[in-house]
C-alpha cells in the first residue's frame, strides 16, 4: 500500500467519498482514518454513514439502564441516525451474555459508564457540562482518548475556527450560569485572587488516578497547607453530593488553622472560578469548567484536560506549579483543546448533528479496525 500524508488529505463528501469507496481500500482506508479523527470536519455525516453501515453491516447493542439517564439520551439521539442508515440496534438486559446470544456476530457495544478498550466497544457517561455526553473509545475521564490528546493535535485545530466556536458557543453557555450540579446562584463570594480548590468524593473512581500515592484527603491536605504557608490564599469548595464526615473535618481543620489564607464557599463554581487566579484540582469536572472560563488549571492527577492544563506530581509542589501555570497560560490554545474536546470527542445532546458524527467515528473505527486488508 503506497504512504499517503493524511494531514494533507482532504475528506470527500456525497458522490465523491461513495467513489474513493469503489476504487478499493488503499484509497479508501486513509479517507476513513482522517474522517475518524477529524469527524468534526465532515458537515453532512449521513452519507458517510449509510456508506460504511452497508459496507460492514454492523449489529448496535445497547443494554437498558434504568439508572442511567445518560442512556436514554443517548439512545434516542442515536435511534433516528441509524434508522435513516438502516442500522439495527439491539436493546437488551445489563445481565444479557451477547456471545452467547448472537455467536460471532459483528456488534458494536455502547456501554454507559465503563474503561475498557476492545475491538467494536464504546463507552458513554455524563460528561462536565450538562448538555455533553462523553462517548469515548477507552472510556471517561483519564482513561479517555481526549487524556491522550498530545499538543500537535490541539494545535491542528486552526485558531479562528476556535474563537470563533468560542465567542458563538461557550460564552452564552457560561452566561447561564448553569452546572452539571445545581448551584446556589445567589450566594455572594469575597475577595479574589485565590486559588480555587474544589474538593472531589474521596470514594469516586476517577481518584485512583492521582499521582501522588498518599490517600486522597491527605494530599488535599498537604496541598492547601503548601499554598497558605507560602502566603497563597486558598478557597475550597465541598462537592454538592458529598456527606463525607472526613471531608467536613479536613474542611474545618485547614479553615482553622489558616485564618484569612483558607475559606469555604457553598456558591455557584462559575462564580468561584470568575473570582480565583486559578484552579488546582485532582481531576475534577471543574477543572474542564475552569478552561471554559480561559483560567489556568492544575490538575493533581490524570484528567481529560490534561494536555491544557498543568500537571503537578506532589501535593506539597502546589506554589510552584501554580507559578508555573500562569506563566505558560495560553488562552489561544485552551480554546484550541475546548473546541476538540466539544466537538470531536464528546456528544452535544442538543445537536442532532453530533449524534451523526458519533455514529460516523464508530463507524470510521470500525471499518479500520475489521475490514481485511
Amino acid at each position: 500500500m503506497p504512504l499517503t500524508d493524511e494531514a494533507t488529505l482532504s475528506i470527500p463528501e456525497g458522490a465523491a467519498l461513495e467513489a474513493a469507496f469503489w476504487k478499493g481500500r488503499t484509497d479508501f482506508l486513509p479517507i476513513v482514518r482522517k474522517m475518524g479523527r477529524e469527524t468534526w470536519r465532515v458537515a453532512d455525516p449521513m452519507p458517510a454513514i449509510r456508506l460504511l453501515q452497508s459496507a460492514c453491516r454492523p449489529v448496535w447493542t445497547m443494554s437498558h439502564r434504568v439508572e442511567a439517564p445518560e442512556q436514554r439520551v443517548l439512545r434516542d439521539g442515536l435511534l433516528p441516525v441509524l434508522a435513516a442508515a438502516n442500522a439495527p440496534l439491539l436493546l437488551h438486559s445489563p445481565h444479557e451474555p451477547l456471545d452467547g446470544f448472537l455467536p460471532g456476530a459483528h456488534l458494536i457495544r455502547l456501554m454507559w459508564h465503563g474503561s475498557v478498550k476492545a475491538t467494536g466497544r464504546w463507552n458513554y457517561a455524563q460528561a462536565a457540562l450538562p448538555h455533553m455526553l462523553i462517548f469515548d473509545r477507552l472510556g471517561y475521564a483519564g482513561w479517555s482518548s481526549l487524556a491522550q490528546l498530545e499538543r500537535r493535535e490541539v494545535l491542528a485545530v486552526d485558531q479562528s475556527t476556535a474563537d470563533a466556536f468560542h465567542t458563538g458557543t461557550i460564552l452564552p453557555f457560561l452566561a447561564e450560569g448553569r452546572s452539571k450540579y445545581r448551584q446556589e446562584n445567589g450566594l455572594a463570594v469575597e475577595g479574589e485572587g485565590f486559588v480555587f480548590v474544589p474538593l472531589q468524593l474521596p470514594n469516586d473512581s476517577v481518584i485512583a488516578l492521582k499521582s501522588f500515592d498518599s490517600p486522597y484527603l491527605e494530599g488535599m491536605h498537604r496541598m492547601v497547607v503548601a499554598l497558605a504557608a507560602a502566603g497563597i490564599p486558598v478557597m475550597l469548595k465541598r462537592h454538592p453530593h458529598c456527606t463525607d464526615p472526613a471531608v467536613a473535618r479536613l474542611i474545618d481543620v485547614l479553615v482553622a488553622a489558616w485564618p484569612g489564607l483558607v475559606a469555604v464557599s457553598r456558591a455557584s463554581i462559575h462564580l468561584l472560578i470568575r473570582r480565583a487566579r486559578a484552579v488546582m484540582t485532582l481531576n475534577s469536572g471543574v477543572g474542564f469548567e475552569a478552561l471554559l472560563h480561559g483560567k489556568p488549571v492544575i490538575a493533581a492527577g490524570k484528567a481529560e484536560y490534561q494536555v491544557a492544563a498543568t500537571a503537578m506530581a506532589e501535593p506539597e509542589a502546589a506554589p510552584a506549579a501554580l507559578a508555573e501555570a500562569e506563566a505558560r497560560h495560553d488562552p489561544g490554545f485552551i480554546r484550541r483543546y475546548l473546541f476538540l474536546a466539544l466537538n470531536q470527542h464528546q456528544i452535544d445532546t442538543r445537536d442532532p448533528v453530533s449524534f451523526q458524527r458519533a455514529a460516523l467515528r464508530v463507524l470510521c473505527q470500525d471499518y479500520t479496525e475489521r475490514v481485511p486488508r
